[in-house]
């Protein structure tokens, strides 16, 4: 992948170390991570399937495992490097996978899940349309997002 200019978290992941960090569960919970908690515990029902567009290395899973540790959790992110130590991170949880996808590409074209959640990650791209399209077209009942407006 040749980065551009606004793919700031392809171009140095090391920043990024606290949010490795908190997948381990080695930091606290951040507040983006209590807040989405809320939300998804409100619609839940066992069974639903959860999609979490831009999960870098997962750091949100360790939140909304408190719902249901059987949660049935597919995380995407469009750089190859999160989403193997993610897989490394989860490796023993069998309810959740991760696989690189881009945002600005169909990301599931024959399926949908019941829940998409996808934040702070559409303020880092140049037009955001594209992108929520997507978001739409995998979402089966809710879809979440939380971003920057400027």
């Amino acid at each position: 992948m040749k980065y551009q200019d606004w793919q700031v978290w392809g171009k140095r992941p090391e920043q990024l170390i606290t949010l490795e960090q908190r997948a381990e569960g080695n930091l606290p919970e951040m507040e983006s991570t209590k807040q989405l908690v809320k939300i998804i515990s409100e619609v839940y029902k066992p069974g639903m399937q959860i999609l979490d567009v831009g999960c870098n290395t997962g750091h949100y899973l360790k939140g909304i495992r408190k719902i249901d540790d059987k949660l049935d959790y597919t995380g995407v992110d469009a750089y190859e490097h999160y989403i193997n130590k993610a897989k490394e991170i989860f490796l023993n949880d069998k309810f959740a996978k991760f696989h690189t996808r881009d945002i600005l590409e169909p990301l599931f074209p024959s399926q949908k899940f019941d829940i998409v959640y996808c934040c702070n990650v559409i303020l880092h791209l140049p037009d955001f349309r594209i992108a929520m399209k997507n978001l739409l077209d995998v979402t089966k009942n809710v879809c979440i997002i939380r971003t920057l407006l400027g």
